[in-house]
């Protein structure tokens, strides 16, 4: 018998990000949707690399460059 083992699930969540940005007196909103995928997979139990919070920020980082500032 052979078993091929679990296979991972992938759950995609969307985030909205709003913020204001204040240079000069002048006010600019910001509306960011961020699409975060985690994935669920037995051996990620083992894995040490699990900061959500980091990942996040580096979402909106990159989404925020990528809007033109």
């Amino acid at each position: 018998m052979l078993t091929v083992g679990q296979l991972p699930v992938i759950l995609p969540d969307r985030y909205l990000y709003k913020f204001e940005e204040i240079e000069n007196g002048i006010v600019t909103e910001h509306k960011l949707e961020l699409k975060i995928a985690q994935r669920i997979w037995f051996w990620d139990m083992f894995a040490f690399n699990k900061k959500f919070e980091k990942k996040a920020g580096k979402a909106v980082l990159g989404e925020y460059q990528s809007s033109g500032k």
